[in-house]
């Protein structure tokens, strides 16, 4: 066999290994839920809550489940192939995030969660509102969330959500 092709082949190979195996490709699923609780898929008109935090700072709660990217380490937020994550919510077509975006590994889903492979559950994203008053009817809004990897995949999702006050704001 000539030299050529067997070192094409082998190259193949070594940059094969280095891809996600993940037969399902890249996907992103939108979704809500505290930290340390479980994902809580979000589908148009359902309720997103916006929650008072103790310093006065309202936020709601943004999650994500993802496949076919590089997922990093979760248990080290200074690893460089952790993926960016961006959290976004339009009201009226403005945004009212104060703080949306984070870089950080992503967990290991778990098989129910199938064809998505990681999670990430219960970003507090920050609002730039004083309170939660405008929201005592319900509000119209847009959550979105982009994620970018190390290895240049972008995955994107929004979904319409109704923005009313968390029950236990005081």
């Amino acid at each position: 066999m000539p030299l050529r092709p067997l070192l094409f082949a082998a190259a193949l190979v070594v940059a094969l290994a280095g891809c996600p195996t993940d037969p399902a490709g890249p996907a992103i699923q939108i979704g809500t839920g505290e930290p340390g609780e479980e994902f809580v898929p979000l589908a148009g008109g359902e309720v997103l809550f916006v929650t008072q935090g103790p310093q006065g700072c309202c936020h709601v709660w943004g999650s994500l489940r993802v496949s076919g990217i590089e997922a990093g380490n979760p248990d080290d937020v200074s690893e460089v192939r952790n993926p960016t994550m961006e959290f976004e919510l339009l009201v009226e077509g403005a945004s009212i995030v104060s703080e949306g975006d984070a870089t950080q590994g992503l967990e290991t889903a778990p098989a129910s969660a199938a064809p998505y492979t990681h999670e990430f559950i219960g970003r507090r994203v920050l609002l730039d509102i004083l309170n939660d008053d405008a929201f005592e009817d319900g509000v119209d809004a847009v959550f979105s969330v982009s994620v970018d990897d190390v290895e240049g995949i972008h995955l994107s999702a929004s979904v319409d959500v109704l923005l009313e006050p968390h029950p236990f704001n005081e």
